[in-house]
């Protein structure tokens, strides 16, 4: 593990993601974009994580289509 690499999650922010998601302004954009292309509440909570996680910004892709979500593997959309 590279010292610049953030750590990893702890426990409890895998077990209760939203605890510290719900915060987070940059999860809350991707939550938002995921439960307007009609992904579950469970699925636009997982992706956003997702998102965050790898440090993807919402700017980054700036329309979300069924195209593009399935080129990065993401197969349901809305």
């Amino acid at each position: 593990m590279n010292e610049l690499d953030p750590p990893p999650p702890s426990y409890d922010q895998i077990k209760n993601p939203s605890a510290t998601e719900n915060s987070n302004p940059k999860w809350q954009a991707w939550y938002r974009k995921f439960i307007e292309l009609k992904f579950t509440s469970e699925e636009s909570n997982e992706y956003a994580g997702l998102f965050i996680t790898n440090d993807i910004e919402i700017s980054m892709i700036p329309e979300l289509t069924d195209p593009i979500l399935r080129s990065i593997g993401i197969d349901k959309a809305g």
